[in-house]
């Protein structure tokens, strides 16, 4: 079994920070919408504004953050 991935694994070892950072992306796309109304129903009873710069805060800076912390350079 092992002889059947290493050729691969190697193939792929150079692009691993790319794989993992789609990865994250894509888990993010799944779960965006569940986290979002999570937060909503967080802070339903709070003023608009708070709320509107909570939403902003978290899927302007929130998701990008969370994709890019994990790259090491």
């Amino acid at each position: 079994m092992l002889d059947l991935f290493a050729p691969g694994g190697k193939l792929l070892s150079p692009y691993l920070l790319e794989i993992s950072t789609a990865l994250v992306a894509c888990a993010l796309v799944v779960l965006g919408a569940d986290i979002n109304r999570l937060m909503r129903n967080v802070l339903r009873d709070t003023n608009f504004v708070i709320r509107t710069g909570c939403f902003i805060l978290l899927n302007a800076f929130g998701y990008g953050l969370i994709i890019i912390k994990p790259r090491q350079y």
